[in-house]
């Protein structure tokens, strides 16, 4: 598809692709050939590395996931061109990200949900690890390369004492909760990791309704795990709604679990405040020029049972468009923190000193985390 886009029936332009198996470049080199496409160079290779001798790049797509972005890439990419990868941000959390040059930085002009297979190479590469945490292998924890765990003391930890914890904000219930997901990636200790559980877990009691895909926290001996309920109302347009909960397993699984409520409880009022503020705003002057390029599509909206309002749950990466340092791994807490005060200075304004004061608390928390 890129040699068409580039070749006769665009502007004349070439493709190169690189690929660390040697099968998979003899195929593809084969099926080029038999197509007829000559504007495309094979390399066998390091992907991290680019391929210098036809740089520079109008466009780099990674269809690999990386923890941080390789400095050959940004090296290898026109001025004014665009870089496409999947980022692994904390814990297993990733995200494909567009990234542009803007004032001497990086920015990111998008932010879509997916994941794919790691680089092997060394360079940027992005590896796992499988802790299982039953002795059936029933239940595992996947985490990434940098996270400390303690494999021993989370081997039995789902066989101890549970506590569970409702956190109020709902949500509808075909709702992707893909922004909560990288909200509690950057603000909770260890991120947010999977936790692959096969049927017979679920079955046996073992987890309670587990929320599929990036789910568990973990610190030392605690773990949480994200569960669901369907709530008692509907949204105003009679969807259904349902509500995350929070499940703390082993010793400290309480507190862990209260931290992580807390962090959702905390997201969702930002969010609503996000939302709030931009109502005010778009009446009088549009937003901002980084904002609106870091805007995801339109995403569902969902129910607060604590204010009755709707939100949209994708407000959340207006605030926080991502920016890429020479090998970035989170999204910069500074910029964060200094939006989360803005968000408080707004809310204190409009005179609901009750959630200015849980977002001014929540960025001095990330400050100091930061610190």
């Amino acid at each position: 598809m890129l040699a068409h886009l580039t070749g006769p029936t665009g502007p004349t332009g070439h493709v190169t692709t690189i690929d660390v198996d040697d099968d998979i470049v003899d195929g593809a080199r084969t099926a080029l050939a038999a197509v007829g496409i000559d504007n495309v160079t094979v390399i066998l290779g390091d992907g991290a590395l680019g391929h210098a001798d036809n740089a520079p790049y109008d466009r780099i797509i990674a269809t690999v996931s990386a923890h941080a972005v390789p400095h050959a890439w940004l090296d290898q990419l026109a001025p004014g061109g665009r870089l496409l990868t999947p980022l692994r941000l904390r814990g297993t959390v990733a995200r494909s990200i567009a990234f542009e040059p803007h004032d001497g930085a990086w920015r990111s002009v998008s932010s879509e949900m997916n994941t794919f297979m790691p680089l092997r190479q060394g360079i940027a590469d992005d590896p796992r690890r499988l802790v299982p945490l039953t002795r059936d292998g029933t239940v595992t924890l996947v985490t990434s390369g940098g996270q400390e765990i303690d494999a021993e003391a989370l081997s039995d930890v789902l066989h101890q004492p549970t506590t569970q914890v409702w956190t109020g904000p709902t949500f509808r219930g075909q709702e992707s909760a893909e922004w909560l997901g990288l909200w509690l990636a950057c603000t909770m200790p260890s991120g947010l990791n999977r936790m692959p559980a096969k049927p017979q877990a679920i079955e046996s009691g073992l987890l309670s309704a587990p929320y599929p895909s990036s789910t568990a926290c973990f610190d030392q001996t605690a773990l949480t795990s994200l569960t669901r309920r369907k709530a008692s109302h509907t949204a105003s347009d009679g969807a259904g709604l349902y509500e995350f909960g929070v499940i703390g397993h082993g010793p400290g699984g309480d507190t862990l679990a209260e931290q992580v409520a807390d962090a959702v409880r905390t997201w969702t009022a930002i969010t609503a405040a996000a939302r709030s503020s931009s109502r005010s705003s778009h009446s009088t002057t549009p937003r901002p020029p980084d904002v609106r390029a870091a805007s995801p599509s339109p995403t569902p909206s969902t129910g607060s049972s604590s204010s009755g309002a709707e939100m949209d749950v994708g407000l959340i990466a207006h605030r926080f468009p991502l920016v890429a340092r020479p090998r970035p791994a989170c999204p910069p807490l500074v910029e964060w923190i200094a939006q989360l005060r803005d968000m408080a200075h707004t809310a204190h304004t409009d005179g609901d000193r009750t959630l200015a004061a849980a977002v001014q608390n929540k960025a001095a928390l990330i400050a100091a985390t930061a610190a």
